[in-house]
């Protein structure tokens, strides 16, 4: 299973591929590839707003158990300052 810096750069991709297409079907006349680049961008803009969400609850879970990254020393009973 891929991680989400992976997920996102790939719909980051398909996004600029979608762009890419509308670009290509404007200057062409081409419409059929200008809605289908649109409709790669609208598909790509949803799935970074499920990046976004999944983001946001990997941060809530961290905080929630603690699992924050960061070394809080004030509740280490090891740390001692009174030698």
């Amino acid at each position: 299973m891929p991680d989400n810096n992976t997920d996102r750069a790939e719909h980051k991709g398909e996004e600029l591929r979608g762009k890419l297409k509308e670009g290509v079907g404007r200057a062409t006349g081409d419409d059929r590839l200008k809605h289908q680049g649109q409709t790669d961008q609208a598909s790509s803009k949803a799935k970074q707003a499920g990046d976004d969400v999944k983001d946001a609850a990997d941060k809530l879970k961290d905080r929630v158990t603690g699992d924050d990254g960061h070394n809080d020393s004030r509740n280490d009973s090891n740390n001692d300052d009174d030698d």
